[in-house]
């Protein structure tokens, strides 16, 4: 069956790059979050209308990938609702597409520390006031199928974990 999966979590828990690991070993589709709220806005405020218009092409994208065949589809990015991972569930149910939604998390303060790493080497970098607001609103226990605390593992075993449970539809530590 064709899977649309979520992988979603705050800032520098590690999505991007689980999914460059991915990406090379399994030929999926990616839709990068960030990468539309940049081609949207030169500053995102992450307002609730700019959330708005970056879901709305969200949806778009993802349509576009499904109506083209696309076997294997992940999402990366920030969800901080219940309602928008309900909605690409609904999607992936209309157009028979296996969904689930992994969360990746890490402790807030391993975050400021990792943040303030990253903004050092990017150009667009994320604020640890914006961090903080993104942490206050985010709905860390919204309905996932696998949580993944990077902070406590290695990334590479993470990616294992991830794999294994696209493979076999359940998680198997090694």
């Amino acid at each position: 069956m064709d899977k649309i999966i979520v992988l979603y979590g705050l800032p520098c828990t590690g999505k991007t790059t689980i999914l460059d690991f991915l990406a090379v070993a399994k030929s999926c589709n990616i839709i990068h979050i960030d990468n539309i709220w940049m081609s949207k806005f030169e500053k995102p405020t992450f307002s609730v209308e700019e959330g708005r218009i970056v879901f709305e092409e969200l949806v778009n994208r993802l349509i576009d990938l499904i109506s083209n065949k696309k076997r294997l589809i992940f999402i990366e990015g920030i969800f901080a609702s219940k309602y928008r991972l309900e909605k690409l569930q609904e999607i992936s149910k209309k157009f028979d597409y296996e969904f689930s939604s992994i969360l990746l998390f890490n402790e807030f303060e391993n975050l400021i520390k990792l943040n303030n790493e990253r903004n050092k080497n990017i150009e667009n970098k994320i604020t640890n006031d914006t961090l903080a607001f993104l942490n206050s609103k985010f709905e860390s226990q919204m309905f996932c199928n696998m949580s993944i605390n990077t902070g406590k593992i290695p990334i590479k075993q993470a990616v294992n974990i991830i794999d294994n449970y696209l493979q076999y539809g359940k998680k198997i530590y090694r």
